[in-house]
């Protein structure tokens, strides 16, 4: 009986550290192992108080793959630790014994003991002489390491010193380099090695052989065991990598690197940065059950339809009368034309309804116009080529292209007919004398709803936009007039109306506007030289760092590669069928060339951002990449990228839905009701539009996701905390899009409730899930979806609400993995 409390039972065995005994704890009631330590070691104070340190931290240490150590004692002059017993053999001995183990227990085994060393270097406490001996195997067959950290003491010295056993120590120990975490991984590779073999993998005489067979000899194959798997053998060569920096940084690196760990956690615990092979193997297969997914595809769906139904107040074009479509718009421009002497066929043509910006923002009410631009063949031409529309921007607009050519005509009509302007680009040359009679305008007046017994003759004071050598105007009798219309001024050449429009109270020539000092310094810094300014070093950097990637190879160029195709394919294909064409190749080319090239601009730009910081976000937030991976890998069947892009679709139609709220919210608080939405009007001038548009919100989807990944990454890594990370993007988000604010306070309330759900789904489930929620926002924010059957255009928000659903439905057949849609009960 020692210390009044422990009865000896029997010898376990010896070892450099001493005798160890079983025995009793009386006090306790409970087997202990007691291990004597050395009288030269209890006779050196100092080093009996380093035992004392090393056993107040491994005190610490609680895991079911450790040995416990309790407490260090003294009785009858012999210093002893009280350890726990474990009831078993050590590894070594069962080697000896059976040879070596097979592949699965060697298997178990070493995540025992991987998980047991891991509890130890997450406390940073190093084991100094992790070999066979001391690593038991219990009466259940689990692994328990024993003596941590006690090698040193055993060897005089600290951790650079010489401790522990040689046979198990790592190349840089053999040297003189001391211990560390990387070395006791080391003797990891050593101990799994032997288990899998039966032999050690350095055998030596001596001291200096052992230095050689570790600096010149690699370790024997592994081939001898057929059931090893592959993974687990790349497991044990990492770990006895050479150079440190090579091997897994702690045992749980290794731990979670074994077949059926976690090679992603491995990855980023041992501060590396994850392949994308390896993000897009992660995770888990993501399919739902057929109640949830269909839960999900509900959702969207009746959200889609709700937000149509809230369209008939939110729609711009809901408030005004529109009950024309294009077609009758354009044959009524034809006439107007007539009476001006355009007879000829155009050559060219193109019409549309927009929005006319400058009277909403001027009164306050909602205002639509149509637009008429057409280009004919002059009579005189000597080449017979045709004079086509060929704007720069790739899509004619109201002066896009500008009015140069002879024959140009462009007409501008309200919804309900009625001539607003008129202008048509005479002959280059004309040799007729202008005649004594100026032209009749009572027929324009007409056109545009006037009489002219209420207005007075004026002169002209609005130059005209085309050539003219004859000017009419005139004033209204009453100058307060309710439709806003001040006065009407018109041009003739060679007597030959040439220009005809309706000035209004809104209208001001440039001249008019009172720019300023402060006007001017807003306009240079903010307008012009902060984003100038702002692109500049993004570009600049963007190039470093891409520089920097490349030449260490950590970026994925695979997947940049496919991210910008799919841009440059989705942005071209929408140019393609939102642009203006033309019979005429060199034409057609001339009109696709700045289109085409800012979309592949914009794709190179896409290609160069994911070069630059995708590997940050790849390391730092790998979770969000991992359906994303596996989509640019081409597995568009994954069960994961389903349930992301359906779950994404849920926060889009969800934000979607939020946004058309908003609308409501000041008139339910008492305050003035905001304009409407001017979405989805564009989409009306055509069916080819609205898949254009859907296309073109597609990439822009896209580019948000990305955008938001990269700025979280960046602002991760300047704000060191996810939290502050996550708002400062939520912030970003608001203030770039305060144009969505037409003035309401809450208004910005739901602006950030929307992009805090943004966020929270790209923190919570990833990139895909971001650039779906994207797509379905942005949607319902542009896509014409009031669903109002009686109208002309029904048929438009018929193929929106289609189109927007399809990716939905896609969704929810992929998140299923093949299982039925209605469960086992349709299959029954």
């Amino acid at each position: 009986m020692l210390a009044g409390r422990y009865r000896i039972v029997a010898p376990l065995g010896r070892g450099g550290m001493g005798e160890v005994y079983r025995a009793d704890d009386i006090r306790l009631g409970q087997p202990v192992a007691l291990k004597f330590l050395p009288a030269a070691l209890a006779a050196d104070s100092e080093r009996l108080e380093r035992l004392v340190d090393e056993v107040r931290i491994g005190r610490q240490i609680s895991h079911p793959n450790v040995c416990r150590l309790y407490d260090i004692a003294e009785a009858e002059g012999h210093h002893f630790l009280v350890m726990e017993y474990v009831d078993g053999e050590d590894l070594a001995s069962l080697l000896r014994r059976i040879g070596r183990l097979p592949g699965d227990k060697a298997l178990e085994v070493a995540r025992g003991v991987c998980a047991g060393l891991a509890a130890a270097h997450d406390k940073g406490v190093i084991h100094r002489d992790l070999k066979p001996a001391n690593v038991m195997i219990d009466g259940r067959g689990h692994a328990r390491i024993a003596d941590f950290g006690l090698a040193a003491l055993a060897g005089g010295g600290g951790a650079a010193d010489m401790s522990g056993t040689p046979a198990y120590m790592a190349p840089e120990q053999l040297t003189g380099g001391g211990a560390s975490l990387r070395s006791d991984v080391y003797a990891l590779g050593l101990v799994l090695h032997e288990m899998l073999t039966g032999k050690r993998v350095f055998e030596a005489k001596s001291l200096n052989e052992l230095r050689s067979l570790h600096a010149e000899t690699k370790p024997p194959s592994l081939s001898s065991a057929t059931d090893l798997d592959p993974a687990f053998e790349r497991v044990i060569l990492r770990c006895l990598a050479r150079d440190p920096n090579d091997r897994p940084a702690t045992a749980r690196v290794a731990l979670a690197s074994l077949p059926g760990g976690d090679p992603l956690q491995a990855a980023l615990l041992a501060g590396e940065t994850p392949s994308p092979e390896m993000v897009a193997a992660a995770g888990k297969v993501g399919d739902l059950r057929p109640a949830v997914a269909w839960a999900c595809l509900s959702f969207v769906i009746v959200g889609i339809v709700a937000a149509g139904v809230l369209s008939r107040w939110t729609a711009y074009y809901q408030h005004v009368p529109f009950e024309e479509p294009p077609e009758v718009m354009r044959e009524r421009a034809r006439e107007i034309l007539k009476l001006a002497g355009v007879v000829d066929r155009p050559a060219d043509w193109a019409g549309w309804y927009e929005n006319s910006g400058d009277q909403t923002s001027y009164c306050g009410r909602v205002a639509i116009c149509y637009v008429y631009r057409q280009s004919r063949k002059l009579p005189d031409s000597r080449t017979g080529t045709p004079s086509y529309l060929e704007p720069l921007s790739g899509e004619v607009r109201r002066d896009d292209p500008p009015l140069r050519s002879p024959g140009m005509v462009k007409v501008e009509l309200t919804t309900e007919g009625r001539l607003t302007r008129f202008s048509v680009v005479p002959p280059s040359f004309d040799d007729t004398k202008p005649g004594a009679a100026p032209p009749d305008w009572a027929p324009f007046l007409k056109e545009a709803g006037f009489d002219l017994t209420e207005l007075l003759p004026d002169h002209a004071i609005w130059t005209p936009p085309v050539a003219s050598d004859g000017r009419a105007a005139w004033r209204f009798t009453d100058p307060k007039r309710g439709d806003s219309a001040v006065r009407i001024e018109a041009a003739s050449f060679r007597d030959r109306p040439v220009d005809f429009r309706i000035v209004w109270r809104w209208d001001h020539t440039e001249e008019d506007v009172p720019w300023g000092y402060y006007s001017l310094f807003y306009r240079l810094f903010v307008w012009w030289g902060m984003p100038f300014f702002g692109v500049l070093v993004v570009m600049a950097a963007s190039v470093i760092l891409a520089r920097h990637n490349l030449r260490l190879g950590k970026s994925d160029v695979t997947g940049a590669l496919r991210t910008a195709a799919f841009f440059f394919a989705a942005r071209g294909l929408a140019t393609l069928l939102t642009a203006h064409h033309v019979a005429s190749p060199m034409a057609e080319a001339r009109i696709l060339r700045a289109p085409i090239f800012a979309d592949l601009s914009d794709a190179v730009g896409i290609w160069l951002f994911y070069v630059a910081l995708e590997p940050y976000a790849r390391r730092r937030w790998p979770q969000a990449m991992i359906s994303w991976s596996r989509l640019v890998k081409g597995r568009l069947k994954d069960p994961l990228v389903g349930r992301d892009i359906l779950v994404g679709a849920m926060s889009g139609t969800a934000t979607g839905l939020l946004w058309h709220l908003s609308y409501f919210a000041p008139s339910a608080l008492g305050l003035p009701r905001p304009h409407p939405f001017s979405g989805g009007l564009w989409d009306l001038n055509g069916l080819r539009l609205i898949v254009g548009d859907l296309l073109d919100l597609l990439a822009a989807g896209v580019e948000l996701a990305l955008t938001a990944l990269l700025l979280l990454t960046l602002y991760r890594m300047v704000l060191r905390k996810e939290g502050p990370a996550i708002v400062a993007l939520v912030i970003t988000f608001v203030v770039f899009n305060l144009w969505w604010v037409s003035g309401h306070p809450i208004e910005l309330f739901f602006l950030t409730l929307i992009f805090a759900m943004f966020v929270f789904t790209l923190v919570r489930f990833g990139l895909l899930a971001l650039a779906s929620a994207g797509l379905f926002l942005f949607a319902l924010r542009s896509l014409p979806i009031a669903l109002d059957f009686g109208a002309w255009y029904a048929g438009h928000a018929l193929l929106a609400v289609a189109l927007l659903a399809l990716p939905a439905v896609y969704a929810f057949h992929v998140s299923l993995a093949g299982r039925p849609a209605f469960g086992r009960l349709l299959e029954d």
